[in-house]
């Protein structure tokens, strides 16, 4: 930890940046335990304009404004716009204060400000307020612990004012401030839903209804991560915004140039399946049950063990001889399949000997018998006997352009997944329109390409309300053009019009444009099994995406260490309450409206093969009294 008396040493061409620069938010806290009355000085003279400030370091200048009304006023009034998290960012046009932490806690693998420590809070409101903050809101490290002086001066008996009454404030003043310092709260949440320039987006409650929902940027997240990005350039995106002074001291401190943190996985380099499109049938434990069953007529068991583990090997026999049919035509008759079971069975090595055995021909008409005439019973690639009463939506070959990257305020790559699942549930909600028992169980994503660029705001000519031109403020923005493919799975009790399915498209994904291509409408088809699904989609290339919960996320660089798996990305996956729902005026739709934060998880690339648990894959909407966000089934 470096401390102000070491930086007052050191040797230095220009003293005054170097001290503005440890004060600033995206600077490691400064120890001023053993420099206080220097510390004092230099936050006080850091009011001025930077160009006036030639000493930071004069005590004159420090008494003067310590003894000014007006200056304490100014300076006092900052530390109500004190912020946690920045209403103003991305878009400075917006307005309110929040001071506030998020509900509950999350999971090791999810990531929020929840996990980081309450630090880096700033002021933002306009730019005149910008340098009367430095002097009550830059924290620092006072005798072991994290603060800065509005917290501090707040109590009247705190042994600063003695050091403040030594630089010449007098005592009236040390009343007075204190008292106004003391009334401003901790926590407090005042931003007005309209007229303002906050999104809000709608998702559902879990109860059959919706909840409206802000989020809004972590500037102690923003902060750790462009402190923790200085030495990893390959991870590093620049993203740029003007009037910065107008988005708050953290923003002006980096000159409105943010460090995000990029990761972009080069998904056309893999293939996203590695499925036989023959079904291994004859496998060692079947090979073991034949033998076992043929042989249990000499076993010495009590009748209950030995009609108990008979029943075991008529299982195991019956997954084998389902999984043979996969590979045979529906059409044949129960003796037919029976003779071309054995036949097959009799030109194999290993099994050869059990081929037209008259006790297992017996049992092997039976099952097939029963499998053609009750065929509710399936087996997918896992060796799972599952029902068909689950039935899989394949929507293949999806063109998105202009999709946003920027899928939390820190970070950029893939679009968020709660914009994929926004767009899978408007789809859900337009085939309900003809389709009421349509209900979505959980959907899987195919991604098989990405490109990122930036794509910034261009400035033109704006005329303001009182008849002069000026340009609007210009950000950069990052956006990604993406092919990807969808599975949805839902009960088999609907039944979809295939032929209208691409009419309940959006034609909104992630704020970008999505279509689908004439040539593939045709290939937007149900199955019931996930295999003929997944070996129904065209393009080869690609990646499925699941959740990674292995990693623990504490910090930044907990999640900059991850990268260097390349099967691992960021992304949003969910919002982190900072308030409990309530009725609010002016929300969306009337729905109850919270403010929240983005919540990142590690998205885990995944080819899926013959073994692979499917239910990995697919996706399922989860809500929480303290926040929500979207799971893989089995964890």
């Amino acid at each position: 930890m470096v401390t102000l008396r070491e930086v007052l040493k050191s040797e230095t061409d220009d003293l005054n940046a170097n001290l503005r620069r440890v004060f600033r938010p995206l600077s490691p806290p400064i120890d001023i335990s053993e420099s206080i009355l220097d510390a004092i000085t230099i936050l006080v003279n850091l009011t001025e304009p930077v160009a006036d400030q030639r000493d930071l370091l004069d005590r004159k200048k420090c008494k003067e404004k310590l003894r000014d009304d007006k200056w304490w006023a100014a300076c006092t009034r900052t530390v109500s716009y004190r912020h946690s998290h920045n209403v103003k960012f991305p878009d400075v046009r917006a307005a309110g204060t929040i001071r506030a932490q998020p509900l509950g806690q999350l999971p090791d693998y999810l990531f929020s400000s929840s996990i980081v420590s309450a630090d880096d809070w700033s002021y933002s409101r306009d730019s005149k307020g910008v340098n009367k903050a430095s002097f009550l809101t830059s924290e620092f490290i006072w005798q072991g612990e994290r603060s800065c002086l509005g917290i501090l001066l707040a109590d009247t008996e705190h042994p600063l004012w003695d050091q403040l009454k030594v630089l010449g404030c007098y005592q009236k003043t040390c009343k007075a401030v204190s008292k106004q310092l003391a009334q401003i709260p901790e926590h407090i949440i005042d931003v007005k839903l309209a007229p303002n320039y906050l999104p809000q987006i709608s998702l559902p409650d879990g109860r059959g209804s919706y909840i409206s929902l802000s989020p809004v940027a972590s500037q102690s997240i923003q902060s750790h991560c462009y402190q923790a990005l200085e030495e990893h350039y390959r991870w590093t995106a620049l993203t740029r915004y003007s009037r910065a002074t107008n988005m708050g001291v953290l923003a002006m401190s980096c000159g409105g140039a943010f460090r995000m943190l990029r990761s972009l996985p080069q998904f056309h380099r893999f293939k996203h399946q590695l499925l036989d499109t023959r079904t291994q049938w004859l496998t060692k434990a079947s090979v073991k049950a034949m033998r076992q069953y043929l042989s249990s007529e000499k076993w010495l068991l009590p009748a209950n063990q030995l009609s108990f583990k008979r029943q075991m090997l008529r299982k195991q026999i019956t997954k084998m001889i389902i999984a043979w049919l996969d590979n045979q035509d529906a059409q044949y008759s129960a003796q037919q399949l029976t003779e071309q079971f054995n036949d097959e069975l009799s030109r194999t090595r290993s099994a050869s000997r059990f081929a037209y055995d008259v006790k297992l021909t017996k049992l092997i008409y039976q099952i097939i018998w029963k499998c053609k005439e009750n065929n509710e019973l399936q087996l997918d690639d896992t060796g799972i006997a599952h029902s068909e009463d689950t039935t899989y939506l394949l929507v293949p070959n999806l063109k998105v352009a202009g999709a946003s990257a920027m899928h939390t305020h820190f970070s950029i790559g893939l679009p968020s997944m709660m914009a994929v699942y926004g767009f899978v549930h408007a789809l859900e909600r337009n085939i309900q329109n003809y389709e009421p028992k349509f209900r979505m169980d959980s959907f899987a994503v195919c991604i098989h390409s990405v490109h990122l660029e930036m794509r910034g705001l261009t400035r033109e000519v704006v005329e303001k309300t009182d008849g002069s031109l000026s340009p609007p403020a210009v950000r950069d923005d990052w956006h990604c053009d993406l092919h990807l493919s969808l599975v949805l799975r839902y009960g088999s009790a609907s039944r979809l019009a295939l032929e209208s399915i691409v009419r309940h498209l959006p034609k909104r994904f992630a704020r970008g444009i999505c279509l689908i291509s004439i040539s593939d409408i045709n290939r937007i088809q149900t199955y019931t099994k996930l295999k003929d699904a997944i070996l129904a989609i065209p393009e080869s290339s690609g990646q499925w995406l699941t959740l990674n919960n292995e990693e623990c996320i504490h910090s930044i660089k907990d999640v900059i260490s991850a990268l260097d798996n390349r099967m691992l990305t960021p992304c949003c996956i969910g919002y982190h309450f900072l308030e409990k729902l309530s009725e609010k005026r002016y929300s969306l739709r009337g729905y109850p409206h919270a403010f929240c934060e983005s919540i990142m998880g590690l998205l885990e690339l995944v080819t899926i093969q013959v073994e692979a648990d499917f239910d990995k894959v697919f996706w399922r909407y989860e809500i929480t009294s303290s926040y929500l966000c979207i799971k893989p089934k089995k964890e």
